[in-house]
């Protein structure tokens, strides 16, 4: 699953919402600062310390149809794994690296 935020101004798209073997900020073309606002703007998260942190409730809102019963499923073990590696914070906010392709 990956967040793509096209540029400045742009709201987030989710693309492959439904791949939870990898999850990232694709912010090509966006500067921290555009990140920053774009998930603030959406409630999809806050910008931290060089790492977006997705709030699971934005998250699945910017999934809107994708999301069934067998999407949730996957949802909770992407949660269980991230939890595991320490990647939640106190919020449970999931943090996701940004990356510029």
């Amino acid at each position: 699953m990956i967040i793509r935020i096209p540029g400045p101004g742009t709201d987030p798209i989710l693309i492959d919402p439904a791949e939870f073997g990898r999850f990232h900020v694709d912010a090509t073309g966006a500067s921290d600062p555009d990140v920053a606002a774009a998930l603030e703007r959406t409630g999809l998260g806050v910008f931290a310390d060089g790492h977006a942190m997705v709030d699971v409730d934005g998250l699945r809102a910017l999934a809107g149809t994708a999301v069934d019963d067998s999407w949730e499923a996957g949802l909770a073990k992407m949660l269980t794994y991230a939890t595991s590696k320490g990647w939640l914070d106190a919020e449970g906010r999931i943090q996701a690296h940004v990356v510029r392709e």
